[in-house]
């Protein structure tokens, strides 16, 4: 598969002591992306400590989509300052190494060209593939994949909670002001996912739903286009899907840590959402995923106990406490969080619903997509329709099945 940038050209011409074989990487939207192997033996070169590369290059377009899809280049620099930031050097380099997760490890920013070269995570961890195939084809003994899937589900839950919280975002800001905030790519993106994600919902719920279709429609587009609320806003991935994480493939006996890398932090943000946003959105398809097998079947065990896992340990790290009745002030934050999350939680199950294969040939994408407009019904067209007793009963009534909920203490 060819990119629409020359890379062997340009690592000529900053490493010109070495050739490399340049491989196309798939699974990257906006950037051309390419993984590149050196195929000379020296041991010279600005590159030298490194027999594999991994460089991005971001032109003034969406890459998959051509020249007809703009997209400023200044998104590589707010990816650029994010990878900084995790670096195990910099200010936030603790919360992945705590939770012994990777991020990826900036080499050069070479923001003349708009490349961006990173370390190859596979030169030391071996192959990789992305957590969403490690889900669906589990191999192994029920106790072993329950073991593996549980640890995966407690690193990446905690490793998110602890991004989300208010003295992260502090740092960000102390450390690049406004300059994680990210406005050009939040900007794009905000027309691109409402065109994508929003704008097609009424059609869809409509399948299910033809008189509550344009309303539960109205409600996700509200809580879309708002601005964010000053306590919500966190640093925030941005795009994070089950495609986002990397780790080993199976192994019959396994060693700890178990391999886990969080990629893809070219929409990271200060203006973030975090359970309302980054969580409830990663949920959905595994939610889907969870509903689609045989609860018997090792996909299904794999997929609930990571849900499980991940939601538990957000929750240790985060206690978002809810009420009907609520006495301070961070209730009733927590309680418009859960509205948000709740719509943004069900907006995607519906799309994933219809934009996945799920390999079914029964009413499964129907049965999906009300369960999304459930949550969408639950959010009420406020907080305080939202906790009115009839839906807050509806709401707690095990609906959800510990998927999005879980990570709310009800009182």
């Amino acid at each position: 598969m060819a990119t629409g940038y020359d890379f062997k050209t340009y690592l000529s011409s900053v490493d010109p002591k070495n050739s490399y074989d340049i491989e196309p990487l798939q699974g990257g939207l906006v950037n051309y992306t390419v993984r590149a192997k050196k195929t000379s033996k020296s041991h010279r070169g600005i590159f030298r400590r490194h027999k594999s590369l991994i460089l991005k290059q971001a032109p003034d377009f969406v890459a998959a989509a051509g020249p007809s899809l703009p997209f400023s280049k200044e998104r590589q620099k707010v990816e650029a300052a994010a990878l900084q930031v995790l670096d195990p050097s910099g200010p936030l380099g603790h919360v992945g190494e705590n939770e012994m997760v990777i991020t990826p490890t900036l080499i050069r920013h070479d923001e003349d060209n708009s490349v961006i070269v990173m370390k190859d995570l596979e030169e030391n961890m071996g192959p990789l593939i992305t957590l969403w195939d490690f889900l669906k084809n589990p191999q192994g003994s029920r106790d072993h994949v329950a073991l593996i899937c549980g640890v995966l589900g407690r690193r990446t839950g905690s490793f998110l909670a602890k991004l989300h919280r208010k003295v992260v975002r502090g740092i960000i800001l102390g450390t690049y002001g406004a300059g994680l905030s990210n406005p050009l790519a939040h900007t794009f993106t905000r027309s691109l996912v409402r065109d994508a994600a929003v704008d097609t919902l009424q059609e869809r719920i409509a399948t299910v739903n033809a008189e509550a279709a344009k309303h539960l429609a109205d409600r996700v587009a509200a809580d879309f286009d708002r601005e964010n609320m000053e306590f919500e806003s966190c640093f925030g991935i941005g795009d994070f899907h089950p495609g986002s994480i990397l780790v080993a493939p199976w192994m019959p006996k396994h060693s700890f840590p178990y391999p886990l890398a969080v990629m893809g932090w070219e929409f990271a943000t200060s203006d973030g959402r975090g359970v309302n946003g980054d969580l409830a959105h990663f949920l959905a398809p595994l939610h889907l995923l969870a509903l689609s097998t045989d609860v018997d079947s090792l996909c299904s065990v794999a997929t609930r106990t990571f849900i499980d896992q991940m939601t538990t340990a957000y929750s240790k790290v985060t206690t978002r406490v809810v009420s009907r009745d609520p006495k301070s002030p961070e209730v009733r934050q927590d309680l418009a969080l859960l509205r948000s999350a709740l719509i943004m939680h069900g907006r995607e199950i519906i799309n994933q619903a219809v934009e996945k294969d799920w390999a079914r040939e029964d009413d499964f994408t129907k049965e999906m997509i009300s369960l999304g407009a459930w949550y969408l019904e639950r959010a009420g067209d406020s907080v305080s329709n939202m906790v009115e007793e009839e839906n807050w009963t509806l709401l707690q009534s095990g609906e959800d099945q510990g998927k999005l909920l879980s990570v709310f203490t009800f009182c």
